[in-house]
């Protein structure tokens, strides 16, 4: 059986056939592979891009979801909030075990990880007004525009700020 190693780690089939030698055990090499992914996961910034597509998957579900549901009578500010109450926690705690691997206080954390977050709703709140209401552009397509400019806003404010190990 493989498994895929996540992180730094290296899965026990691999290691079996680094044990082995230079020839692969049952003719079949895994460590190439796993020694590939696990280099991958090394980084911080793929680990943020694949977090970050959960996070904006579960985000935009929700956003459309509470948009389809009731953004005709109560408008896009309440879908907007509905879907950022629900991903922000979530998205600490990913962000913080396995984005940044963090072992500082989360008491100092957290609160610079929220006003991240405000500062990121409250653009998202004013560009969407300006999409939608001063430029006519429909909801849904404005959001999924709005979240890859933000992308990068957070990626930096999270790694030289929130996670910052000094």
């Amino acid at each position: 059986m493989m498994l895929i190693a996540l992180g730094d780690s290296v899965s026990p089939a691999c290691s079996l056939s680094l044990r082995a030698g230079s020839r692969p055990l049952w003719g079949v090499s895994f460590c190439e592979p796993t020694l590939r992914a696990a280099t991958l996961l090394s980084s911080d910034k793929v680990r943020f891009v694949l977090a970050g597509g959960w996070n904006t998957l579960l985000y935009l579900v929700t956003f459309t979801a509470v948009q389809l549901l009731w953004g005709e009578s109560l408008g896009y500010v309440l879908s907007l909030t509905v879907a950022a109450s629900i991903v922000t926690l979530q998205a600490y705690f990913v962000a913080r075990r396995w984005v940044w691997r963090s072992t500082s206080e989360a008491h100092r954390e957290f609160p610079r990880f929220i006003f991240v977050y405000v500062v990121q709703y409250t653009a998202n709140l004013l560009l969407l007004y300006c999409f939608v209401n001063l430029l006519g552009a429909p909801v849904i397509p404005a959001q999924l525009m709005i979240n890859g400019l933000l992308l990068m806003m957070s990626y930096f404010a999270h790694r030289g700020w929130t996670f910052r190990t000094t």
